[in-house]
């Protein structure tokens, strides 16, 4: 059976007019086959601040030649919900009257946003805008992109531009001009348009010397014991919430959770004192390299040394180079951590995060990032090698357009073996935080947003074993160093 419609012209790419609050992402003219009918087709992006209710265009029919066919014709979206970065009118045709049409020229003649505003026409002509570049068409070697998602964020897929008033960050969003940062992200533009191609380079390869070293000293390790002894297990962290233990046993203890900064804390019976931000620490500088070899382990019988495990040795190095904290607050869940070492680091785009390890030896470890006080969020993640999987909990807070704000809950888990850098985090249910109940329409927004914390997240512990001498896979993230790239 024949296809129903036929491709007669395609836009030549996405059309913008400065100043305009929409992007043209792509158009194409096609041919109903059982009508003869030609219609046109767009699809549009909101890459203005304001949501948008409703949008009118113009869109010029033009023969073989390129010679207008006919008036232009007007048509109208109505009745629309798009918020910043939403897409729509792709699945609503535009047919023309001449089926001798075969190409157009379209432009958006009116916006109206959902406050009553108006926006249009445009002072400026509709022109292509430059096409995208991936990172892999821009760097050209897989090592390079690894590198560039370790400094710039793990979900980095593009090369950065500014043009015509906007700006697309390395995630993907665009942005207005005079965004400092990334609304979607937080990414610092001046920081992007600082990349250095030949200090990447040094990165990466200095990075590689580390790995060829790691793994040579793990070698050796190896063939220097039969049988290396387990890990020893000291106390767990001390929870001291009543009913929150039971739940974290469910979950495996921890989860991540980001949350409007804005919120107080829990005022339970354990929710005293300040929030994470008051204990991060001032001297947050580059803290000292730990030691490449393996340390030595003996017991209090003066038994024979053994070589560390890389689990005792990422928190061998977090217990030397860390500050010792008493108490440790999470304000967006009621739960605080004690007599517990942390190690912290503060990125160029003002992110701050740190680890923290338990006094005693165990598996476990927090890892908690605040973003700069106008970005409203947070991420705590928990790791659970004795286990093997990461849980989470993010508490969401969405808005919908009419302003009004409802919290989700996503519950879920990933399993550390599993792990690859760009593998989504799908939460197994989302629920309306107050009711229980089920809101499917937002899993796939809500599963973005998780699975580039979490990918934020475990890069900055790809960091840390760098500094401690150790690989990812030695944790049990298999094929850490070779990502997916979607």
């Amino acid at each position: 059976m024949s296809e129903r419609y036929t491709r007669l012209f395609t836009l030549p790419g996405s059309l913008y007019a400065q100043g305009s609050p929409l992007i043209i992402l792509a158009g194409a003219l096609l041919k109903d086959n059982q009508t003869g009918r030609v219609l046109a087709q767009l699809k549009f992006k909101n890459v203005g601040t304001k949501s948008v209710k409703a949008v009118k265009v113009s869109v010029t029919p033009l023969d073989a030649a390129g010679m207008e066919n006919g008036q232009p014709v007007e048509h109208q979206y109505l009745d629309l919900h798009a918020a910043r970065d939403g897409e729509f009118g792709q699945k609503e045709p535009i047919p023309f009257p001449d089926p001798t049409t075969r190409a157009f020229h379209g432009a958006i003649t009116q916006v109206v946003f959902t406050d009553g505003s108006l926006w249009g026409p445009a002072e400026g002509a509709w022109e292509v805008l430059s096409p995208t570049r991936t990172l892999e068409s821009v760097l050209r070697d897989q090592e390079l992109c690894k590198e560039y998602q370790i400094q710039y964020g793990a979900n980095c897929r593009l090369f950065p531009r500014e043009e015509a008033g906007l700006w697309q960050c390395a995630c993907g969003a665009w942005n207005r001009q005079g965004e400092e940062n990334c609304h979607a992200c937080g990414k610092s533009l001046d920081q992007l348009k600082g990349f250095d191609l030949e200090q990447l380079k040094a990165s990466r390869d200095a990075r590689a010397e580390k790995e060829r070293q790691a793994a040579l000293l793990r070698q050796q390790a190896a063939a220097s014991q039969a049988a290396p002894a387990a890990p020893s297990k000291g106390n767990r962290p001390q929870w001291l919430i009543p009913g929150i233990a039971a739940l974290l046993v469910v979950l495996v203890g921890g989860g991540i959770f980001f949350a409007n900064r804005g919120k107080p804390a829990s005022s339970g019976p354990s929710a005293s004192g300040g929030g994470t931000q008051s204990a991060a620490s001032d001297n947050s500088g580059s803290a000292a390299g730990g030691d490449d070899t393996q340390s030595a382990a003996s017991d209090d019988s003066g038994g024979t040394a053994t070589a560390a495990s890389p689990v005792d040795t990422l928190f061998n190095f977090i217990r030397e180079e860390g500050e010792i904290r008493d108490r440790v607050d999470f304000p967006v869940f009621p739960i605080y951590y004690e007599d517990c070492y942390v190690y912290e680091k503060t990125m160029d785009s003002g992110v701050k995060y740190f680890f923290l390890a338990d006094k005693e030896d165990n598996d476990l470890l927090w890892f908690h990032a605040q973003w700069p006080d106008d970005s409203n969020m947070e991420v705590t993640l928990f790791y659970n090698w004795e286990e093997g999987f990461i849980s989470f909990m993010p508490t969401v807070e969405v808005t919908s357009n009419n302003g009004s704000k409802t919290s989700y809950i996503l519950r879920g888990s990933v399993d550390i073996a599993d792990y690859h850098a760009n593998m989504d985090v799908i939460p197994s249910s989302v629920e309306e935080a107050e009711t229980g109940a089920e809101a499917p329409e937002y899993i796939e927004p809500l599963t973005k947003s998780s699975t580039t914390l979490t990918h934020f997240s475990t890069l900055c512990l790809s960091k840390l074993c760098e500094e401690v001498g150790i690989s990812m896979d030695d944790l049990g993230f298999v094929n850490f160093g070779n990502p997916v790239i979607d």
